[in-house]
């Protein structure tokens, strides 16, 4: 069985019933969209999690500031995963020091960025 995106196309084009549910599914999609900013702002004002005036100016922040630092983390996650399984595939005991180290600079990577995800949220009160 194909599972490649143009095989995809294809079957969405030759089946209606298909068409019609992709449709609906990228437009119930695209409404959760537009529902899920709010709700998390006023779920982090309610709890009492954020200020109001935190909340509001990490709103206004720019998405690509956010989603930035979201592929950035992601992109650790995955070379630390990538790194991993290397390392077990080519297991070395006499390397293990230097895996480790390289590890750790891997997380390192990544919890800075977290770090300056998280402070951004904090200083925009």
């Amino acid at each position: 069985m194909d599972f490649s995106f143009s095989a995809f196309l294809e079957g969405v084009s030759s089946s209606p019933i298909l068409c019609i549910t992709v449709l609906f599914t990228l437009g119930v999609i695209f409404v959760n969209g537009w529902t899920d900013a709010p709700n998390a702002i006023a779920t982090c004002i309610t709890t009492r999690c954020m200020r109001v005036r935190s909340a509001i100016l990490m709103s206004k922040k720019q998405d690509s500031f956010y989603f930035q630092n979201f592929m950035d983390c992601a992109d650790c996650s995955r070379r630390a995963a990538y790194f991993l399984r290397d390392t077990l595939e080519h297991f070395d005991a006499t390397a293990l020091k230097e895996k480790l180290d390289e590890m750790h600079k891997i997380e390192h990577a990544g919890d800075s960025k977290d770090k300056h995800l998280g402070e951004s949220v904090y200083y925009a009160h």
